[in-house]
């Protein structure tokens, strides 16, 4: 009796370690790939293979290595998107505005996004239109609405821009709260939005665009040509319009390439943060480092630089 409790004995301690060393190697095997998904997503569809291997010494001294099957798994499709960038701006009555927004598939797999847009607040705008902007200037490319994105692989953007209508009645002070929404085609609870802040002014109100000629290329290659294009849509003409946009990472400034066109070919000149040539004091790198910086002395009532 004694031995045969003496066998069974020695017989679970090895079953004991080996359900213990599972237990380990399982966890390990989780943490790596939680890890790896922060580095990057598989796309859906993979194939996940794994095989163990175990060595050994058997009873001759002789190192032996042994495998196991091999298991797979299937990543799945999973949704996901980001939305940029929540907006504010000034109208008059009776007025347009625009607010740009760019949409990332962050998911694993191809999908579209829907699109839908609700406004409330003191006012609500007599119309809202979703439009293409594929080059990412905050103007419309075209007068067909979009109710959606179309297919977007993984990491691919969509943007466009939302144009409401101010009603002719709204009043000074007022305020509209317009809401962005998109969801995804592939799972529809999975969504994402925006607020875009509208304030109705009877005073000067100055809407900014930004436009690079080049939106893709080779590194190195260029020039790339920035344009800022603005007007006032208000009422009264602005005075002291600042305009101030930084280096893009990676870029460097073209000297004497700065350009109004108010006066046409005139070089405006970078050093100098203070000569009047025109109307305009422009430089680069003086008054903020790595940016470019241009005062307008009056901007009159709808007048395109």
């Amino acid at each position: 009796m004694t031995p045969a409790k003496s066998g069974i004995a020695q017989h679970r301690l090895p079953s004991a370690w080996l359900a213990f060393w599972f237990l380990l190697l399982t966890a390990a095997i989780w943490l790596f790939a939680s890890g790896s998904a922060l580095a990057a997503t598989p796309a859906a569809g993979t194939r996940i293979g794994n095989q163990a291997s175990a060595t050994y010494t058997d009873t001759a001294n002789v190192t032996r290595t042994v495998t196991s099957n091999t298991v797979s798994t299937v990543v799945q499709q999973v949704a996901a998107l980001t939305l940029t960038a929540n907006g504010a701006k000034y109208v008059t009555p009776g007025g347009q505005v625009a607010y740009p927004h760019t949409l990332t598939n962050t998911g694993n797999g191809a999908d579209s996004f829907n699109l839908a847009t609700g406004n409330g607040g003191n006012f609500s705008f007599g119309s809202v239109t979703l439009y293409a902007d594929a080059d990412g200037d905050g103007v419309p490319d075209t007068t067909i609405p979009v109710a959606s994105t179309g297919t977007l692989v993984a990491g691919d953007e969509f943007r466009f821009v939302a144009v409401g209508t101010v009603p002719a009645s709204a009043v000074s002070g007022a305020s509209n709260d317009l809401t962005v929404t998109a969801s995804s085609a592939f799972a529809p609870a999975v969504t994402a939005s925006n607020t875009d802040i509208t304030t109705i002014t009877t005073n000067a109100v100055i809407n900014v665009t930004k436009a690079m000629d080049q939106t893709s290329g080779p590194s190195p290659s260029g020039p790339r040509t920035i344009t800022l294009t603005y007007i006032n849509n208000g009422n009264i003409a602005a005075s002291k319009l600042a305009l101030t946009d930084a280096l893009p990472a990676g870029m460097r400034y073209v000297p004497g390439s700065a350009r109004w066109s108010a006066t046409g070919d005139t070089v405006l000149t970078d050093a100098d943060a203070s000569d009047d040539q025109g109307g305009i004091v422009h430089d680069w790198n003086v008054t903020q480092s790595g940016r470019v910086t241009a005062v307008i002395a009056t901007v009159s009532c709808a007048m395109w630089s």
